[in-house]
C-alpha cells in the first residue's frame, strides 16, 4: 500500500538514544522494619517513573499503582513505600519519557520474503536476521509541524494552508499537529542536533543521551513490533492494493484509499503492537543510513548501512 503522499518527513520517530541497556533505573530497596519495603532511586530529568514488580524474573514485569503523592522527594532522589509481600518480590523503577516509547533490544528478520505481495524490487532481499543489542527510545508520533517550528523557526511543510496540488487553490487549513514534511535529510539531522542542545542546556536531557534519526534496521524492527506479517496489523490483502475500501488497513493507516491525498493529524489511527502511531501511511520517514540496493543477508548485529552513498533511506 502506498502512503498518503510521497512527501518526506523527518523520521519522526526520533531516537532518544541511551547508554543504558534498559529503561530500568538503579534503585535501592530496604525494609523499614514496619512491614514495608522502601524503594529509592536517582531521578533523571524530563520524565516520570513507574514502579514495577514481579515474583519471577522470567515473567513479565507488572506495573504497580504508584501514586505520585506517595513518592517522597529527597534532593535528587525519589522514594516510595510498598507493603511487603509474603512471597518473594522483585522491584524495579522504569523511567518514562513523555512522547517516547521504549523499544527493547531483540532479534528480527529484516526484509520481505520471496513471494510477498508488492515487494519493492530494489529491496527484495536477501532477508537478513538482525540482532539489535541495545534498546532505544522512539517517538510515539511523527514529528509535528508545531514541534519542528518551535525548534527550527520555520515550517517547510507543503500541507500548510492554501496549496496548488492536488486541487488548485484548495485551502487545506493550517493544522500544526500534522506531521512536518518536505524536510531534507540535512534538515532532519539539524533538527535532532538543535533539540539535543536545547534540552541538554535546559536540564531536560541526561548526559550521554541524544536525539538522532533511527537506523533503517531500528525503524523496521520498531515498525514490525514483533510481528512477521506484511504489515504490523496483518497481511491486509482484502483490498488488493487498490485505492478502494480496505476496512482493516483503514483502522491503522492513512493511504491512497482514505487520505484524499493529503497528510493528516498524527495519532488518529490505531498504533502498532508497541504503541507507535503512523508507522504505515501518512508520510514517508527519514532514516540515518545511506541507501543500498539490497540487504546484507545472513545474520548481522546492529547494522548501520553502507559507509557512503548517493541517497539516504526513507521508510513508511
Amino acid at each position: 500500500m502506498k502512503p498518503a503522499v510521497a512527501f518526506l518527513s523527518i523520521a519522526a520517530f526520533i531516537i532518544h538514544a541511551s547508554a543504558a541497556e534498559s529503561p530500568a533505573i538503579q534503585s535501592t530497596i530496604r525494609f523499614n522494619g514496619q512491614g514495608r519495603v522502601l524503594i529509592s532511586w536517582n531521578t533523571l530529568p524530563g520524565g516520570t517513573y513507574i514502579l514495577q514488580t514481579t515474583a519471577d524474573l522470567a515473567r513479565t514485569w507488572e506495573n504497580l499503582d504508584t501514586d505520585p503523592g506517595r513518592m517522597v522527594a529527597m534532593s535528587n532522589l525519589l522514594s516510595c513505600e510498598r507493603f511487603a509481600s509474603d512471597t518473594v518480590q522483585f522491584f524495579r523503577v522504569v523511567w518514562q519519557v513523555p512522547g517516547m516509547v521504549w523499544i527493547p533490544p531483540g532479534t528480527f528478520t529484516m526484509g520481505s520474503p520471496t513471494g510477498e505481495k508488492s515487494r519493492a524490487g530494489s529491496r527484495e532481499g536477501p532477508q537478513t536476521v538482525v540482532n539489535l543489542t541495545r534498546g532505544f527510545w522512539l517517538g510515539r508520533y511523527e514529528v509535528t509541524q508545531r514541534e519542528f517550528l518551535t525548534v527550527m523557526g520555520s515550517n517547510p511543510s507543503f500541507f500548510n494552508g492554501v496549496q496548488t496540488w492536488p486541487d488548485p487553490l484548495t485551502d487545506y487549513g493550517t493544522d500544526l499537529d500534522r506531521p512536518v514534511e518536505s524536510v531534507t535529510w540535512s534538515e532532519a539531522v539539524e533538527y535532532c542536533n538543535r533539540l539535543t542542545a536545547q534540552e541538554g542546556a535546559a536540564g531536560l536531557l541526561p548526559g550521554g543521551y541524544e536525539y538522532r534519526l533511527p537506523t533503517e534496521a531500528q525503524w523496521e524492527y520498531a515498525c514490525r513490533a514483533g510481528t512477521t506479517t506484511r504489515f504490523s496489523f496483518g497481511n491486509a490483502l482484502e483490498c488488493d492494493d487498490s485505492c478502494g475500501s480496505c476496512t482493516i488497513a483503514d483502522q491503522y493507516m492513512w493511504w491512497c484509499g482514505n487520505s484524499e491525498y493529503q497528510t493528516h493529524r498524527v495519532g488518529q489511527k490505531l498504533p502498532n503492537p508497541w504503541g507507535l502511531y503512523d508507522m504505515h501511511g501518512n508520510v514517508l520517514e527519514r532514516c540515518r543510513d545511506w541507501y543500498s540496493g539490497s540487504l546484507a543477508g545472513g545474520s548481522v548485529n546492529d547494522p548501520t548501512g553502507p559507509s557512503s552513498g548517493t541517497s539516504r533511506v526513507w521508510r513508511g
